[in-house]
């Protein structure tokens, strides 16, 4: 996010905005944009549209420009795709455009599952970390505990649930990346 929150710093000075205006513009808060400028928060990319869209930046064209060489990311690099008022967190770990594969990392609390998507080309993999997920895929049930793996191909209606009372953390790799995030 260092570079990211350096570009969004340098775009606001290039168009002679104050954090202020640029805040206003954006229907942020002023001390939103300071801490997002100094890299200290993870924005949502709601939130991010809103300040590229004050500042005159497409998305697409932000992300071309600043993402396309990088390697290596950090926390200050991701980007928040958690829907408000769920839970459900969806966090992009690979904020590249022209890569093949997307990487995120989900959260699900007891209970709740993601969308269902429908059959598309690709594959799909992971890895959990905490908990178990189900993945329904087609008319099977495939359950996928903490340590485990799993790998399938997107010809099928598929969703991932947690059906235990403990929250379930995983990361789930896209090929070719997602256009539509887990969450609808």
């Amino acid at each position: 996010m260092e570079y990211i929150s350096e570009k969004i710093k340098n775009i606001r000075k290039q168009r002679g905005l104050k954090i202020t205006e640029l805040a206003q513009r954006a229907g942020v808060s002023k001390s939103y944009i300071s801490q997002l400028e100094k890299g200290l928060i993870i924005p949502k990319i709601d939130t991010l549209k809103k300040v590229l869209d004050a500042l005159g930046v497409s998305i697409i064209d932000f992300f071309s420009e600043t993402l396309e060489k990088n390697i290596h990311f950090t926390w200050r690099d991701f980007i928040d795709f958690t829907p408000r008022s769920t839970r459900i967190k969806v966090i992009l770990l690979t904020p590249v455009r022209e890569r093949n594969f997307d990487i995120y990392y989900v959260e699900l609390q007891s209970g709740i599952k993601t969308s269902t998507e429908d059959p598309h080309p690709g594959e799909e993999g992971g890895y959990v970390l905490k908990g178990e997920l189900t993945i329904k895929l087609g008319g099977r049930e495939i359950k996928v505990k903490r340590g485990e793996s799993y790998s399938f191909k997107c010809n099928k209606t598929h969703y991932f649930k947690n059906d235990t009372d403990h929250a379930l953390s995983f990361i789930n790799i896209v090929c070719p990346p997602y256009k539509d995030v887990l969450i609808k």
